[in-house]
C-alpha cells in the first residue's frame, strides 16, 4: 500500500470517527513514517475529533510516533501486530505514552 493512498484512507477515517476519547481529552500527535514512502503527519484530537493532516504540528507535539510506512501499512491491514510491532522496535515513541490511544485509534478502530 502506497503511503499516499493510506494517508487518505486514514484522513477520511478520521474525519468520519467519532473516538473513544476520555472527556476533555485533547492531543496533538506527529506522525513520522521513514523508509520508501517517507511522511510526516499531524493528528490532532480535540472536542471528540480527530484530524489528520500532511506535514508536521507547528508547536511540538504531545506524542511522536516514529515508524516505517511499511510497518503502518501492515498495521492498518492487520498483517502486522502493533504490540510485535513496538516491542521488536519497529514503533518508537516520545511523548506522552498515555496518549498512545490517539495513534491506536486512527490505525486499528474498524476500517
Amino acid at each position: 500500500m502506497e503511503t499516499a493512498e493510506l494517508f487518505e484512507i486514514l484522513k477520511t477515517k478520521a474525519e468520519n470517527a467519532r473516538p473513544d476519547l476520555p472527556a476533555g481529552f485533547s492531543a496533538v500527535a506527529l506522525v513520522d513514517l521513514t523508509g520508501a514512502g517517507a511522511a510526516q503527519w499531524r493528528l490532532s484530537a480535540a472536542e471528540g475529533r480527530l484530524t489528520l493532516a500532511e506535514g508536521a504540528p507547528a508547536e511540538p507535539p504531545d506524542l511522536s510516533v516514529t515508524l516505517a510506512a511499511e510497518t503502518a501499512a501492515g498495521i492498518y491491514l492487520k498483517t502486522l501486530n502493533p504490540l510485535a510491532a513496538f516491542l521488536t522496535g519497529k514503533i518508537k515513541v516520545k511523548g506522552d505514552p498515555a496518549k498512545i490511544n490517539l495513534i491506536k485509534q486512527l490505525l486499528t478502530k474498524g476500517r
